[in-house]
């Protein structure tokens, strides 16, 4: 990992009502790493997968109450 390098995390949601595809998102989060090292890079990607992760919480919420 470089210093800055930024790490990605990807996640796509699909909600289904009555066996039918009711709404999707995919939601893509970017993250930089504040050290050039593995340490880095992984909490790098950890908060971003957290960031998804409560992105993706908030939209199923917001969805749902449609």
């Amino acid at each position: 990992f470089s210093h800055g390098k930024a790490q990605d995390h990807i996640d796509r949601a699909t909600l289904v009502r009555d066996q039918k595809v009711a709404a999707q998102r995919t939601f893509t989060v970017e993250r930089r790493a504040a050290t050039a090292d593995a340490a880095g890079g992984a909490a790098a990607l950890a908060g971003a997968a957290e960031e998804s992760i409560e992105a993706v919480v908030r939209w199923t919420a917001e969805t749902l109450d449609r």
